[in-house]
């Protein structure tokens, strides 16, 4: 997918340490392609009208919460990596680790909810429990390059404050009427781990 104009216009406006992270550089021999789906076989009524909400009504529900439910946890992380030191990656090299979707600005914020949230700007800010991890985790940021009435498409950028964001390319979410005829919530990427230079020493 071609990265925008306008999105590049955005980064160039912002100045210094803000620009495009395309797939290419990612630094790992494999890409990622996944898709996760959620159906929903009794629809919701978000805004309290005592109908069932209708395929808009919920889409802007996801995106209106988004960076609260795309946010999130995970307690005894595997790592991948040796980060105890012992020469051995094993069950000790697990610590708690969080995440969070985090709009740039205000601006962004309301950009991101609004009826074309493209350019809009989400920080991932991530930290773990550990010392070592904490200082060596691999935040974040992607802008919204693409979006219609039933997805919309981020790509990976990097920050003065975040870096390189630790994959490289474009992920999706969005909604479909699924195979079922139900309502399926989905999130779909084509993505290529772009490693931070101290974890690729450990």
């Amino acid at each position: 997918m071609p990265f925008p104009r306008e999105c590049t216009n955005r980064l160039n406006r912002l100045g210094s340490g803000y620009r495009h992270q395309p797939i290419t550089e990612g630094n790992v021999p494999l890409a990622n392609i996944d898709y996760y789906g959620v159906e929903i076989t009794r629809r919701p009524d978000f805004n309290r009208n005592g109908s069932p909400d209708t395929e808009a009504e919920i889409y802007q529900a996801f995106r209106n919460n988004f960076t609260s439910l795309a946010s999130g946890t995970k307690e005894n992380f595997q790592f991948s990596c040796d980060i105890d030191f012992d020469d051995d990656v094993d069950t000790d090299d697990t610590d708690n680790i969080w995440w969070k979707f985090k709009p740039l600005t205000s601006s962004d914020n309301r950009l991101f909810t609004s009826g074309n949230p493209k350019t809009a700007i989400l920080l991932i800010n991530a930290g773990a429990s550990g010392v070592l991890t904490n200082l060596i985790a691999d935040e974040g940021a992607v802008i919204v390059s693409n979006f219609s009435n039933n997805n919309w498409t981020v790509s990976s950028i990097e920050t003065p404050a975040t870096g390189t964001q630790p994959f490289s390319g474009n992920r999706q979410w969005g909604w479909i009427t699924n195979q079922n005829g139900n309502l399926e919530l989905f999130t779909r990427a084509v993505d290529v781990a772009n490693i931070n230079k101290v974890l690729n020493d450990l």
